[in-house]
């Protein structure tokens, strides 16, 4: 099976046709872009064209570029999927920091002297400048019920009066169950 020279593929492309000689196809990069399949070949490098013959048999043929991979180690590589750690702050005097997470890609790197940065940019269109704090994998699902799991856990926690002065001990089970029912914490 021959491979794909991807470092070699012109810039925007994302999919690969093979040669077919059987339609008379010539090994094309493409990209679609603005409601259209556009190509080019060894032949053509200097021009995007249109490409929407015989579109409906070649489509399913393209091979996708594919998607760097990593293990959430380090700074992802450009063109990673990743999540991103966005500062966000609220209250008059900018308390209250915390991270919002946003689903995304790694567009570029930035060196400033000798530190490397990351532009991010969301699935929003939203364009994110070096300074973003932190970035992980996308979470499974159930990664993200885990985590939702755990803060309703550590929310109801916190109606229990003696972890909320410090007090040594918690109420009974009874009492925490009755504080658990009046705060809304049951099946409907």
């Amino acid at each position: 099976m021959e491979e794909i020279d991807w470092p070699k593929a012109p810039e925007g492309a994302t999919h690969y046709l093979k040669d077919n000689a059987a339609y008379g196809w010539v090994a094309c990069w493409y990209k679609y872009e603005n409601n259209q399949w556009l190509a080019i070949n060894d032949a053509n490098r200097h021009k995007w064209l249109a490409d929407n013959d015989q579109v409906d048999l070649f489509v399913p043929l393209l091979i996708p570029r594919p998607s760097p991979s990593w293990s959430g180690q380090g700074l992802p590589p450009v063109g990673v999927r990743c999540e991103a750690g966005i500062p966000h702050t609220s209250g008059p005097d900018g308390e209250n920091r915390s991270i919002v997470w946003i689903d995304g890609r790694v567009i570029a790197y930035h060196d400033i002297k000798g530190r490397k940065y990351a532009w991010f940019a969301d699935d929003d269109g939203g364009f994110y400048p070096p300074g973003v704090l932190e970035f992980r994998p996308i979470r499974t699902p159930e990664q993200i019920a885990k985590d939702e799991r755990e803060a309703a856990v550590d929310a109801m926690l916190l109606l229990d009066p003696y972890l909320q002065n410090t007090q040594l001990g918690m109420m009974s089970r009874a009492d925490f169950c009755r504080a658990l029912y009046s705060d809304g914490y049951r099946k409907p």
